[in-house]
């Protein structure tokens, strides 16, 4: 019957839809009624034959038909939940009640019935009342729209007549300008309908709005007096117990000046709760207006500063905290002012000279802010002290982890020399066969190679932590570093690899990589009893989104190596605590920690796993970012033949590597200049009459430091070239000098092949200086 519009937009949509159903409910009562009297004044016009038989029976059918509709209409309208839903079906019964009152005219006449067209203009104005403002105007096109085709349907003969005089027709014109008549009729009725709904919700706006203002208040005055009710209840009965002779003399003089006393008792009271409240709280505590001046100060806040309370009030907040200006806490307590949201930071003031951290707490009142300080300056301290202690902690760990590692290499190293002095003493007594003593010198090369790498081990641990990728193919890299590891584990410990050839790259520093590989293999072989068994390999994977929640990580191609024991596995606590910094299962330390192995993994751009159960073993998963493929030149063991000639200047210390350089240089067709020390070399610069072309300059000499030599030689001669040569690495003095202006780096021990490649770059390139 009706579709009502929300008349408050925060209604919920159950109340909006009962609100609905009730209108419904009260227009099903009202259709009802209307119905029954339409009937009964149908039933006394047949009685008096105003109307025949045929608009009697349509009528008792009509009303039948309007009454009989509503307890489907209510039925479904209760179960219907949507509210969108809701309002189209309203909207229908409100059609089906415009079909019902229509059928109502044309039984009684027609055209000829047009007294009842009120009927209309009732439901209009019912509509208008309870509805949004454009239902009625809606309803009323529905009423002109019924009438219009029903007097049509009439005159053109698809409905009988039903005019109970049986009066001559009206032509066609007449019966239009009568049904425009009305459809205008019903039009204003509309607007007059929907201009009225409108004040009537206006003005029930405002009652509601103001009882709801009344009711508060009410409830406001209901709760001041009874709880005035039962403060005077509390207060007489401590009048009577203490002063009952005098109240019997003189009652009301004494109620009124006990009135007085315990009021203010009560205001002195609260007063002093409230002060031993605020010094209760062991946090500092004050308030400011909106021109941060102080208006309340307490105990700790007194402690803290020194200024006692007295002072404190009405002193601008500048003056108590000097050099708060620019601080975080003033740019947290503007902004709580400006905003009117609480916040909070943690901040560092100094006061009185001494430091304090801070946990500053700001919320917004009425009349300005309400700051709440605790101290955290204690809780920064044991931070910084379990920083200080972890970094020492992992300074030491690293330490024993390098420690284990050296051991190795020195094994290692003595491996190859013993190949390579074997070697010599085999080429001495064969030197007359070319091809066993070629193949002596291909051994004692690749053992001189390997030794080359065993030494950048050692001086990449010298570099103290620092960190220095490059591209390392993880398969090599482990069948490279187990020989090195399995000295310190347990020679009952077998050890399986699986190490593909088609493994990609990562970028990432060996010897952290090393340090790594060793504490996982420490761990996993004291987790073995007995004769155990390690199972090593690495494999590339595509790693997706869902695989990486948790890690900051992103998705993308990783290489994944895999270190598996059968040892006695670990709980789920330990499991869950593995990385923790302090975390130790063993009553001794021993190499890295893994709280120091996640941070290196970390630090590459990728996380590790650990899945473990007792008595089954572990598996440790890490996983490392993947370069992309490309092609790798093969290095060219043979020296480039020289394209070009020229002087150069060697100025190394040592007889026998000078002796090697020189003859090295000589065979690729350079000159060579020799010098053992800064002085020579100096010398040497400024007597020797033609070009020297370029100097290979040791950064260790007796008499003086590689940088301050290099610097007098340039200024020498100001277009020489210069290469350094170390057998340290690049880092200290070497990079110093290259800072300075050098052009090139050569690591020892030398091979010709790349003394005669950088030799070829270097003279290649025409001098900056």
């Amino acid at each position: 019957m009706m579709r009502v519009q929300n008349p408050n937009p925060k209604m919920s949509e159950p109340e909006y839809l009962r609100r609905l159903y009730k209108y419904h409910y009260q227009g099903a009562w009202l259709r009802s009624g209307a119905s029954l009297f339409m009937w009964l004044f149908a039933l006394t016009a047949y009685g008096l034959h105003l109307i025949g038989p045929n608009n009697f029976f349509g009528i008792s059918a009509t009303v039948v038909y309007l009454i009989l509709i509503n307890p489907p209409v209510l039925w479904l309208l209760r179960r219907i939940s949507n509210r969108r839903l809701a309002d189209g079906f309203s909207l229908f019964v409100n059609l089906l009640d415009v079909i019902g009152y229509t059928a109502v005219i044309y039984f009684l006449g027609g055209i000829r019935a047009l007294y009842l067209t009120p009927l209309y203009a009732v439901l209009t104005a019912y509509l208008g009342a309870i509805g949004p403002w454009r239902l009625p105007f809606i309803v009323a096109s529905f009423c002109g729209i019924a009438l219009a085709g029903s007097v049509a349907l009439e005159h053109f003969g698809f409905l009988p007549s039903q005019d109970p005089l049986q009066s001559m027709p009206l032509p066609g014109l007449n019966q239009a300008a009568i049904v425009i008549t009305v459809i205008c009729y019903l039009q204003v009725a509309a607007f007059v309908s929907a201009y009225t709904g409108r004040l009537l919700k206006r003005s029930e706006r405002d009652l509601r709005k103001k009882n709801i203002e009344l009711e508060e208040k009410t409830n406001h005055l209901q709760y001041v007096e009874k709880e005035l009710l039962i403060a005077q209840q509390a207060m007489e009965k401590r009048v009577i117990e203490r002063t009952s002779d005098l109240r019997n003399a003189n009652k009301q003089l004494n109620d009124e000046i006990s009135v007085r006393r315990r009021a203010e008792e009560a205001l002195r009271e609260s007063e002093e709760r409230y002060r031993q409240l605020s010094d209760g709280i062991t946090d500092v505590f004050f308030a400011l207006d909106r021109g941060l001046n102080c208006v309340f100060w307490n105990k700790s806040s007194e402690n803290l500063t020194g200024i006692p309370a007295a002072e404190a009030i009405g002193t601008s907040f500048y003056e108590l905290f000097a050099g708060i200006k620019g601080s975080m806490i003033e740019q947290l307590c503007i902004n709580v002012l400006s905003t009117g949201e609480a916040n909070s930071s943690e901040s560092e003031i100094e006061i009185k000279s001494t430091r304090y951290f801070l946990d500053v707490n700001v919320y917004p009142t009425p009349s300005g802010i309400v700051v709440l300080a605790k101290d955290i300056t204690y809780r920064k301290l044991v931070e910084e002290e379990k920083q200080t202690l972890q970094y020492r902690l992992n300074a030491v760990k690293r330490v024993d982890a390098i420690a284990t590692l050296a051991g190795g290499i020195a094994h290692q190293f003595n491996n190859k020399i013993s190949a390579i002095t074997g070697y010599l003493d085999l080429a001495s007594i064969n030197y007359e066969d070319r091809d066993k003593v070629a193949r002596y010198f291909k051994s004692m090369r690749e053992s001189a190679r390997s030794m080359t790498q065993l030494t950048e081990q050692l001086l990449a641990y010298a570099r103290g932590g620092k960190y220095r990728v490059k591209e390392v193919v993880m398969s090599d890299f482990i069948r490279d570093t187990l020989p090195v590891l399995l000295d310190s584990l347990k020679d009952s410990m077998e050890v399986e690899t699986k190490l593909p050839p088609d493994v990609r790259s990562v970028e990432a520093d060996v010897t952290q990589l090393q340090m790594v590989l060793s504490a996982i293999l420490n761990n996993a072989s004291e987790a073995l009893e007995g004769k155990g068994r390690i199972r090593i390999s690495c494999a590339n994977e595509a790693i997706s989104q869902d695989r990486i929640n948790g890690f900051q990580v992103v998705p993308g191609r990783y290489v994944c190596v895999s270190i598996e024991d059968n040892g006695k596995g670990m709980d789920e606590v330990t499991k869950q605590r593995i990385f923790e910094p302090f975390f130790t299962t063993k009553s001794t330390g021993r190499g890295l920690g893994m709280a120091a192995v996640y941070g290196i993994v970390k630090n590459h751009g990728g996380w590790i796993t650990v899945a473990s159960e007792m008595g089954k073993g572990t598996i440790v998963r890490l996983y490392f970012p993947a370069l992309e493929p490309h092609a790798v030149e093969e290095e060219n063991e043979k020296p480039d033949t020289p394209e070009l000639g020229g002087t150069i200047l060697v100025i190394e210390d040592e007889e026998m590597v000078m002796n090697v350089t020189s003859e090295m240089l000589e065979a690729m067709g350079y000159r060579v200049l020799r010098a053992k020390t800064g002085k020579e070399a100096l010398e040497i610069a400024k007597t020797f009459d033609r070009e020297i072309d370029l100097a290979i300059l040791d950064v260790v000499l007796p008499d003086m430091g590689g940088k301050a030599l290099y610097l007098l030689l340039v200024e020498a001669r100001p277009n020489l070239k210069v290469i350094v040569c170390s057998g340290y690495s690049v880092d200290g003095p070497a990079r110093e000098i290259l800072n300075a202006g050098a052009e090139g780096f050569l690591q020892k021990p030398l091979t010709i092949s790349q003394l005669s490649r950088k030799l070829k770059e270097i003279l290649s390139v025409v001098p900056l200086r």
